[in-house]
C-alpha cells in the first residue's frame, strides 16, 4: 500500500531497489575513479575492482557478492577493466563538494551524469 501510494504521488516511477541499484553503480564507479576508500575497503584488496565492490557493499550494508550481483551495473566494472573510469569527473566533483571521500562525492549530479555515460 505504501509503495503503491508512493508511486502515485511522484513523477518518477522507481522502486527502492532502483534507487539502491543506482547508488551501488555510482558508488562503484566513484571508487574505481579514485575516491578515498579509507575505512571502507581493505588496503590489501586483490584489485581496484575488489576494493570498489568492498567499499560499495560496506556503504550499502551488503556482502560484496550481493553488491556485485545485485547493485553494481556490470558495465561500470567492465569499463574500468578497459581503462574507462570517471577519474576526471570525480576530481571535479571532489572540488565541488570539498572532499574526495567516497561517501561524500558520489551524490554529485555531474559525477552521476559521467557514470551514465559508462552504461550501455
Amino acid at each position: 500500500m505504501h509503495t503503491e501510494l508512493h508511486h502515485h504521488s511522484n513523477i518518477v516511477d522507481a522502486s527502492a531497489k532502483s534507487f539502491r541499484t543506482w547508488a551501488g553503480t555510482v558508488l562503484a564507479a566513484a571508487a574505481l575513479g579514485g575516491a578515498d576508500l579509507t575505512g571502507l575497503a581493505r588496503t590489501n584488496a586483490r584489485s581496484p575492482e575488489n576494493a570498489a565492490v568492498q567499499a560499495t557493499s560496506n556503504l550499502l550494508g551488503n556482502t560484496p557478492s550481493v553488491a556485485r550481483a545485485s547493485y553494481i551495473h556490470p558495465s561500470v566494472l567492465s569499463a574500468a577493466k578497459d581503462g574507462r573510469t570517471v577519474h576526471d569527473d570525480l576530481a571535479a566533483a571532489a572540488e565541488r563538494v570539498g572532499s574526495d571521500r567516497f561517501a561524500a562525492v558520489w551524490t554529485d549530479a555531474r559525477l552521476q551524469s559521467a557514470v551514465r555515460r559508462l552504461l550501455p
